[in-house]
């Protein structure tokens, strides 16, 4: 696929988000208000999840961002599935703005195929977001007569299950560690089905719909132009990331991985802000070290080498507005203001990246990763983004003890 142009970046900003901070935060209670009368058991030592999003499942045309992933997603689901992970889709998983739901659903029988194979088993979740919003639960928990007639089918007898948000208690044996909500992310935006009720809502949903509908999708068969950029970036740099992240911080103990920005983002923090961090970390280390260790000495210089290279590449390839928001974060982090961000805040990235790649979140026997596939080979296997961090440690940092005796369904393995 092409990269953006500018009459593509125009479309899909018509297209987009309209929220406020307010309307988000009220959205988010909600869902995590009712994400917590049904909470799953995810065993801290064994509890093994993998979580994608945003694969916007078209009709196999130049106007289907999937297409082009859909072979190393079917990849990544075989690899996870001989894990024994449990598989949650989150949300955007069908793109129903832009095709009729039976051409999609016709288009796309092989990953539909290796999700049931998931379902089959029990290891199966799956959640709404606002391109998919066809597929919904109402509050009392039944589908819709859409659900059940059109998407239930590929997935077999078991009945699926379509929620808004759903939360995991972290528990190691009977102690609870914390809390780890999972959301699609477009929570308080007049583009999803509209919780808010405000005047005019629904009008901008019909134009969000028919931009994407009658100007996007036409011109995208054309040209192959995409929304998507390479997967070449995991920064916190969306207003409602930020927004998410916040909302998270007000509640201790509460991790919230989302997707829909489409914008992989680790433990709250920018790829740029890791970066300084790990020269000002490499540079403490080395400065700690006698001047006799000059093996470990070097290591750490060369981490700083190359930290210090990425960093400088980085920037370099930012455009402007981009660049003075990291100018304006790298001088508020030098002055000691950010350096006690809480990691709080994850996102999946997506399955619909222009370069055929795909991005998600693993949680897998007490750890948590960012993943890509593929590799930097091209092999179909897992490529780590940044370093691993334990679930217990993140935990306690957002909680600062731990908790005890709760109750919650178990997890299905």
């Amino acid at each position: 696929m092409a990269e953006q142009s500018f009459t593509s970046k125009i479309l899909c900003m018509l297209g987009g988000d309209r929220f406020t901070p307010e309307s988000t935060r009220e959205a988010l209670k909600e869902a995590y208000e009712k994400a917590k009368l049904e909470p799953e058991i995810l065993d801290v030592h064994n509890g093994r999840y993998i979580l994608f999003s945003d694969h916007h499942r078209g009709a196999k045309n130049r106007a289907d961002d999937f297409r082009s992933c859909e072979a190393i997603y079917c990849a990544a689901l075989a690899y996870y599935l001989a894990l024994d992970y449990s598989l949650c889709v989150m949300g955007d998983v069908e793109e129903l703005w832009e095709e009729r739901p039976s051409r999609v659903l016709r288009s796309n029988e092989a990953s539909f195929s290796t999700e049931k194979l998931f379902h089959d088993k029990g290891r199966y979740r799956r959640l709404r977001g606002n391109h998919d919003d066809l597929w919904a639960e109402d509050d009392g928990g039944k589908l819709s007569a859409e659900t059940v007639n059109m998407l239930q089918p590929h997935y077999g007898d078991l009945p699926l299950r379509i929620r808004e948000a759903m939360l995991l208690y972290v528990m190691d044996g009977r102690k609870k560690l914390g809390e780890i909500l999972l959301i699609h992310g477009h929570q308080g935006t007049q583009n999803a089905v509209d919780k808010n009720k405000k005047s005019g809502s629904k009008i901008k949903l019909w134009f969000s719909k028919s931009t994407l509908r009658y100007l996007w999708r036409p011109l995208q068969q054309i040209t192959g132009f995409s929304c998507n950029t390479p997967a070449t970036a995991w920064d916190l740099r969306d207003d409602r990331d930020l927004i998410i992240r916040d909302w998270a911080e007000q509640t201790p103990g509460l991790i919230v991985i989302a997707g829909h920005t489409h914008a992989p983002v680790f433990t709250s923090r920018s790829h740029h802000l890791r970066l300084l961090e790990d020269i000002y970390n490499a540079r403490m280390e080395r400065d700690k070290l006698p001047k006799s260790k000059h093996e470990q000495r070097a290591q750490k210089e060369q981490k700083i080498a190359q930290c210090s290279a990425e960093l400088e590449w980085l920037e370099h390839r930012m455009p402007k507005g981009e660049l003075k928001k990291w100018n304006e974060e790298k001088a508020d982090w030098d002055k000691g203001k950010i350096q006690d961000i809480k990691p709080c805040y994850f996102n999946t990235g997506c399955c619909s990246f222009a370069d055929g790649k795909i991005t998600g979140i693993e949680i897998a026997d007490g750890n948590i990763r960012l993943v890509r596939f593929p590799n930097d080979d091209g092999k179909p296997y897992p490529k780590v983004l940044l370093p691993e961090q334990k679930l217990s440690i993140i935990l306690k940092k957002l909680t600062g003890k731990v908790q005890t005796k709760t109750s919650g369904k178990s997890q299905t393995k």
